[in-house]
């Protein structure tokens, strides 16, 4: 705070000087109110780099206990059966995943089966397996189930 106000006493001395040293347009009041006033309004904005505000978008780590890890299992391997089905341009119903030995953490499976049924089972299913495995979230395996 105390080089702010020293800032804006010496903006105030130069401005002061000048208009004693030569200026002689008009409105010199004016342009020295316009000069400390952008000063008032800007010169808080150079303290964001300077890391005033450090910590300010910092958003606190949310604990996930167990009870949640059935619902991100659940959803995990929604997404994965929604982007085949998008990708290979299949029936979502003819895609059935399952994970196992899935960690919430890491948002990972050891293993994950991915199982083609009705129309899918025309799919190529080495091209789904790449596709998962790409997405490097674990072991796949395609079966094809009639």
């Amino acid at each position: 705070m105390k080089e702010y106000i020293i800032a804006l006493f010496a903006i105030s001395v130069l401005i002061s000087v000048l208009r004693l040293v030569g200026y002689r347009g008009g409105n010199m009041e004016r342009v020295a109110l316009g000069v400390i006033c952008a000063y008032v309004v800007l010169s808080p904005l150079g303290g964001i780099g300077e890391g005033d505000l450090d910590g300010i978008f910092d958003i606190p780590e949310i604990e996930v206990g167990e009870g949640a890890s059935p619902v991100l299992e659940e959803a995990m391997a929604e997404g994965i059966c929604r982007g085949i089905a998008e990708e290979f341009s299949l029936d979502r119903s003819d895609i059935s995943v399952k994970l196992f030995g899935f960690d919430h953490e890491k948002m990972t499976a050891e293993r994950i089966e991915i199982i083609l049924s009705g129309g899918a089972v025309t799919a190529d299913y080495r091209a789904i397996e790449r596709y998962v495995k790409d997405m490097d979230i674990g072991g796949v395996r395609v079966e094809i189930s009639f």
